[in-house]
C-alpha cells in the first residue's frame, strides 16, 4: 500500500491511496478539484449517450489519463 500527497501540474491537491485488487488493477483514492470532476462527469455523460451503455467514472478517469500520459 502506498499513501502519498502531492500537488499536480494544475495545482490540485491529490491524495493517492493504492491497494491491490484482483483482476481490476489497483484501487486509488483521489481528491479532485470540483472543476475537474465536472469536466470528467461531462465526458462520462457524453460517452454514455454516444455508446448507449453504462460507463463508470473510473473508466473515464483511466481513459483520460491514458490519453494524457501517452
Amino acid at each position: 500500500m502506498i499513501d502519498n500527497w502531492y500537488i499536480d501540474q494544475t495545482m490540485v491537491l491529490v491524495f493517492i491511496h493504492i491497494t491491490k485488487q484482483e483482476s481490476m488493477g489497483k484501487r486509488i483514492t483521489l481528491v479532485l478539484d470540483d472543476v475537474l470532476i465536472t469536466k470528467l462527469r461531462k465526458i462520462q455523460a457524453e460517452m454514455i449517450q454516444k455508446e448507449n451503455r453504462s460507463v463508470s467514472f473510473s473508466e473515464i478517469v483511466n481513459l483520460v489519463l491514458r490519453k494524457v500520459l501517452k
